[in-house]
């Protein structure tokens, strides 16, 4: 997980790994972890999921969890222009440190209609620039969480598929 301060990361892996939502969450300090057991496609796969700090103070230790990271969800509110603007570094700071990570892009607090500053018009016009993936996710009301989780994940189950056939 990467983005700015305040977009909603922790309340993300909440919700997915515990299915709960708490609103008035403590900042990240540092990273946190979270991990999840699903099946897709009939396969069984644990997900370990590092909600980093968006707090600029901690970006220096962003490489050592970004370098063996199989995916990137990279995160920013949907009612924060600032944070989407942020969204081409974010990205770019992923690809520097690994470049075959599956990166998909979200959008956070979807549920908030009238507090709404980026399209999802834009939000997925850069998406399909950048050929990722572009969910938009609500936190509270548990919108396309699992949706945007399984995205990412059956990306990544077909790339490893591609690199294993490439192999033989």
């Amino acid at each position: 997980m990467l983005g700015c301060s305040g977009v909603g990361k922790t309340c993300l892996c909440t919700r997915y790994s515990q299915g709960t939502f708490e609103p008035n969450t403590e900042k990240t300090i540092g990273a946190a972890f979270f991990s999840r057991t699903i099946q897709l496609h009939g396969v069984t796969v644990k997900l370990e999921i590092w909600d980093t700090s968006g707090n600029e103070r901690y970006h220096p230790l962003l490489p050592m969890y970004q370098r063996g990271a199989s995916g990137a969800l990279l995160i920013f509110d949907l009612t924060n222009t600032e944070s989407f603007i942020k969204v081409p570094f974010v990205y770019e700071s992923m690809l520097t440190c690994n470049p075959k990570a599956v990166c998909i892009l979200v959008g956070t607090k979807c549920d908030l209609i009238h507090e709404r500053k980026i399209s999802t018009m834009d939000a997925q016009g850069w998406a399909e620039h950048h050929g990722i993936q572009y969910y938009e996710v609500s936190s509270s009301s548990a919108t396309n969480i699992d949706e945007a989780f399984a995205g990412v994940t059956s990306t990544i189950l077909q790339q490893n598929q591609q690199n294993k056939q490439n192999i033989k």
